[in-house]
């Protein structure tokens, strides 16, 4: 972690929960308790969720100032199957963390935060036929959630999340999401 010190850069705190090379990161922030969150991959065969609130005044400014201190909030072993990709954000209307990740199985696999430290598996997704590189989030203005992932095959699809009418597939009994399975092909 840096920060901006007039022109300079300084390091401010170093996570280091990997046992080797952190392949790639992907933060999300809470804009109303500062709360930030850090998912990384790591070629370890592990993701680990790193979480940071504020203690005091609520500004991303002064997080080093108030003594708030990084925490490991979960931590996702995969094994020999490498994770490459990794998304975080939350659930549509809601503040349920869900952690995207994808490889080299060529699925995309979700994870729900169910306790604290506690992420369970809601479901793996195919769509893509090559190593998974790239996965983001967003949220959209209609409070849906759009995840975007990008492969080895070429491809960008685009996944929807949006609020549960009863109807579709309930992802880890979380009953105010549903993930739609039907996928875009950019």
């Amino acid at each position: 972690m840096w920060k901006q010190n007039n022109n300079k850069w300084d390091p401010i705190t170093t996570l280091t929960s990997h046992k080797e090379s952190v392949t790639n990161v992907a933060v999300l922030v809470d804009k109303e308790t500062k709360t930030c969150y850090i998912a990384s991959t790591s070629t370890d065969g592990t993701v680990i969720i790193h979480r940071r609130e504020t203690i005091g005044t609520n500004t991303m400014n002064n997080l080093t100032r108030l003594g708030a201190e990084w925490t490991v909030d979960g931590k996702l072993s995969f094994g020999n199957k490498m994770m490459e990709a990794v998304g975080i954000s939350f659930l549509p209307n809601s503040k349920v963390v869900c952690v995207a990740t994808g490889g080299l199985d060529f699925l995309i696999h979700l994870f729900v935060k169910h306790e604290a430290n506690q992420y369970k598996k809601a479901c793996s997704v195919a769509g893509h036929q090559d190593w998974i590189r790239s996965l983001r989030f967003v949220t959209c203005d209609d409070g849906n959630v759009l995840l975007a992932s990008a492969a080895q095959d070429t491809k960008v699809r685009l996944w929807r999340f949006k609020p549960s009418t009863g109807s579709e597939q309930v992802v880890m009994d979380v009953d105010i999401s549903a993930l739609y399975v039907r996928n875009y092909l950019l």
